[in-house]
C-alpha cells in the first residue's frame, strides 16, 4: 500500500464510524518513550519514522506535525504523498488542535484510539476544541483493520532481577506503594508505565530495545496484586517468586474486565499522564484519584546498593571510553572513520567489559555540523566522516547487569577550528557550575538549570534542551520525575536521585559541544538555615585538556578539572592495560603544573 492508499483506507474507517477527523500519534498504550513496532501507527501511515510527530487526517486533507529535529527528514519522507508538513515551533504554524478548529465546523467529531491517548492528553485536547463545538470522541483502533500483517505485541521473556544491587525487596516495594495509596484515601493503584512495573516486581524484560521492560499492567490491591501479561513470558521461577509475594498473573487484556469488576467501595489511584482512556473507561463510575504515580518517586530515589553497583559499571564504562578515545586519536589521522563506524567501535569496546548487555539508546555520533543537531541520528547514506581538525560529539550509554550509563564527550583530533575552544570552555564552565552546586533541600531542577545557563547567557548563548534528565537503574535511560530544564517543574531534587549534567552549545553548520556526566544527589550538611544538598559525579572519563582555554577558567574551575581527572585516573587505571593506562595518565595530567 502507498501512503495515499493507507490514508484512503483510514478515511473509509472514519466515515463508517462517523468521524470527521482522526488523530494518529507516536504513542503506545503505556505512554512510553520507545514504542514497540505494533503501535508505530503514525510511522506506518505516513512513512515518516522519526520518534516524535502527530498525523491528522480529515475527509479531504492530511497533515503531519513535527518539531525542528525532523523538518528535513519529514520533508523527504512525505515527498509524493498528499500529506502536508507542518513545522511545529515556527511562529506562523498553528499546532494541530488549532488547525482542526480552522478546518472543522461546529458539530464535528474528532476521533482517536482510546488505548493510545492518555487521560491528560484527551482533557487538554477537549479543552481546546470544545469551545468551537468540536467533540473529541474515543474510538477503537482502526489499524487492526487497515494494516495488513501488523506486528503482534512483543512476547519476549521476563526474568527475575534479584541481585545484590537491588536493595529493596518486591514485598517492601508493594507495601510502600500501598502506604502511598492509603495516604490519598484510595484502596488500589493502577500502574501502567512499563519501567514502573518491572521496577516494582524486581523483574526485567526484553520487549523494547534499549529498555529492559515488559508490556504489561499492574494492579496493586490492599492485599495482593495482579500482573496482566501475555502468557508464556514468565518462566516457572519468576511465577513462583511473584506468587510468594502474593502477585497473581492474568492475561494482558484481562485488565479491562478486572477494572470493570472492582468493588463499589474501592478507589483507584492512577497517573493521568500515563494511563490511557480505555483503562479509565473500564473503571466506569469507580472513584478515582488522578495524581502522579507513587512508583515514580520510589524508583527515582536509588538505594545505597544501587548506587554502589552503579559506581562499578560506570568505571567499566569509562574504561571502554578511554579505549575508544585512544583509538580515535590513533585512527582518525589515517582514516577514514565514518560516524557509524565510530559508534560501532565504541560498542565493541563496551562489549569487552564485564556485564555489558546492550546500548541504553542509539548512539549520537556527530562530526562537525552534525554535532550541532541535538538529536542527530547518523544514517548510512548521509553520515559524516571524522576528520582531523573537525570537532566530534559522541553521546552514548549502555545497559549493564549492574546499572545504566549515559555520557557525552566532545573531542577534536588535531587543532580545532577558530572559536571552538572558547565554546568548549563555556560548556565546561556550565558543567562545573552544576557539578559544584550546593543548594537547600527543596530546590527544584529548573533552579539548577538556570545555574548551568547563567554563564552562557552572559555570552548571549542558549541551548534548546534540558540540562539534565533522570536515569534509571538497569532501566530506562530517561526517567522522571526529576529533571533540570527551563520549564517550571515542581519536583524537588532529593538524596539518591540520579540525573544527567549535560549543558551544550550548538553552532548550526559548524559544530556542537556537549559534556555530560551522571550525578547523584547527596547530603551536604546542615547550617542554621537548614539542610543542604549537592551532587556527586558518578561518570568517569577524561575531558579533552587541550580544548580548554585556561584564560577563561577561574582557579576553582581549574581545581575541579584536576580533581575530577585525578578521580578518573584512580578509578580507571586498574581496569586498563599498560598502553591505555599510559594514555589516560597523559589525558588526566594537571591543567597547570603546581
Amino acid at each position: 500500500m502507498t501512503v495515499n492508499e493507507k490514508i484512503d483506507a483510514l478515511r473509509s474507517e472514519m466515515s463508517a464510524a462517523g468521524y470527521d477527523a482522526w488523530i494518529v500519534t507516536s504513542a503506545d498504550p503505556h505512554a512510553g518513550e520507545y514504542v514497540p513496532a505494533r503501535w508505530q501507527t503514525r510511522a506506518w501511515l505516513t512513512g515518516f519514522d522519526g520518534s516524535a510527530g502527530t498525523a491528522v487526517v480529515t475527509a479531504d486533507k492530511a497533515g503531519l506535525w513535527v518539531d525542528s529535529r525532523y523538518y528535513l527528514a519529514a520533508e523527504v519522507a512525505l515527498t509524493g504523498t498528499e500529506i502536508t508538513l507542518h513545522k511545529s515551533g515556527l511562529p506562523e504554524v498553528p499546532d494541530f488542535p488549532e488547525w482542526l478548529k480552522s478546518e472543522l465546523s461546529g458539530g464535528s467529531r474528532v476521533g482517536y484510539d482510546e488505548s493510545c491517548f492518555t487521560v491528560h492528553e484527551v482533557k487538554t485536547l477537549s479543552d481546546t476544541l470544545s469551545p468551537a463545538r468540536i467533540t473529541v470522541a474515543a474510538g477503537s483502533d482502526p489499524f487492526d483493520t487497515i494494516w495488513p500483517d501488523r506486528p503482534a505485541r512483543p512476547r519476549r521473556p521476563v526474568r527475575l532481577f534479584e541481585t545484590e544491587c537491588i536493595g529493596t525487596s518486591r514485598a517492601k516495594k508493594l507495601d510502600e506503594i500501598r502506604a502511598a495509596v492509603s495516604r490519598t484515601g484510595a484502596t488500589h493503584c493502577l500502574v501502567t508505565a512499563l519501567d514502573e512495573i518491572v521496577y516494582t516486581l524486581n523483574v526485567r524484560g526484553e520487549d523494547i530495545p534499549f529498555n529492559p521492560v515488559a508490556v504489561a499492567y499492574l494492579l496493586v490491591a490492599p492485599t495482593g496484586a495482579t500482573l496482566f501479561i501475555d502468557s508464556g513470558k514468565l518462566d516457572a521461577d519468576t511465577e513462583r517468586a511473584l506468587k510468594h509475594d502474593s502477585v497473581a498473573t492474568a492475561p494482558y487484556e484481562a485488565v479491562f474486565e478486572t477494572l470493570r469488576s472492582i468493588p463499589n467501595d474501592a478507589c483507584v489511584v492512577f497517573d493521568p499522564a500515563k494511563t490511557n482512556m480505555a483503562l479509565k473507561a473500564a473503571l466506569g463510575d469507580t472513584r478515582v484519584v488522578e495524581q502522579p504515580s507513587p512508583v515514580e518517586r520510589l524508583k527515582a530515589i536509588k538505594s545505597a546498593s544501587e548506587l554502589e553497583c552503579l559506581d562499578g559499571c560506570s568505571a567499566r564504562d569509562g574504561a571502554a571510553l578511554v579505549e575508544f578515545l585512544s583509538w580515535l586519536e590513533e585512527t582518525v589521522p589515517v582514516g577514514p572513520v565514518t560516524e557509524l563506524a565510530a559508534a560501532d567501535r565504541l560498542e565493541q569496546f563496551r562489549r569487552n567489559r564485564g556485564g555489558y548487555l546492550e546500548p541504553s539508546f542509539t548512539t549520537i555520533s556527530g562530526s562537525g555540523p552534525n554535532g550541532a543537531v541535538v538529536h542527530y541520528s547518523a544514517r548510512p547514506e548521509t553520515q559524516g566522516t571524522l576528520e582531523v581538525g573537525v570537532p566530534y560529539l559522541v553521546d552514548s550509554g549502555a545497559q549493564y547487569t549492574d546499572g545504566t550509563t549515559d555520557i557525552t564527550r566532545t573531542v577534536c583530533i588535531g587543532s580545532p577550528p577558530d572559536g571552538f575552544r572558547a565554546d568548549f570552555t563555556r560548556v565546561l564552565r556550565a558543567h562545573i557550575a552544576v557539578a559544584t552546586a550546593r543548594f537547600p533541600r527543596g530546590t527544584y531542577g529548573y533552579q539548577i538549570d538556570a545555574i548551568a545557563r547563567a554563564g552562557l547567557w552572559r555570552d548571549g548563548i542558549q541551548y534548546g534542551h534540558g540540562t539534565g534528565h533522570g536515569v534509571g537503574f538497569r532501566l530506562n535511560v530517561h526517567e522522571g520525575p526529576q529533571k533540570m530544564s527551563p520549564a517550571p517543574h515542581a519536583v524537588a531534587l532529593e538524596k539518591g536521585m540520579l540525573i544527567s549534567n549535560e549543558p551544550g552549545v550548538y553552532r548550526t553548520g559548524r559544530w556542537g559541544v556537549r559534556i555530560e556526566n551522571l550525578v547523584t544527589v547527596v547530603d551536604d550538611g546542615e547550617t542554621e538555615f537548614g539542610s543542604f544538598l549537592a551532587f556527586r559525579t558518578v561518570s568517569f572519563c577524561p575531558i579533552q585538556r587541550d580544548l580548554i582555554d585556561l584564560e577563561l577558567l577561574t582557579d576553582d574551575e581549574v581545581a575541579w578539572v584536576d580533581e575530577y581527572h585525578s578521580a578518573v585516573r584512580e578509578r580507571l587505571t586498574p581496569l586498563l592495560d599498560e598502553p591505555h593506562a599510559s594514555w589516560l595518565a597523559d589525558a588526566t595530567a594537571p591543567l597547570v603544573e603546581r
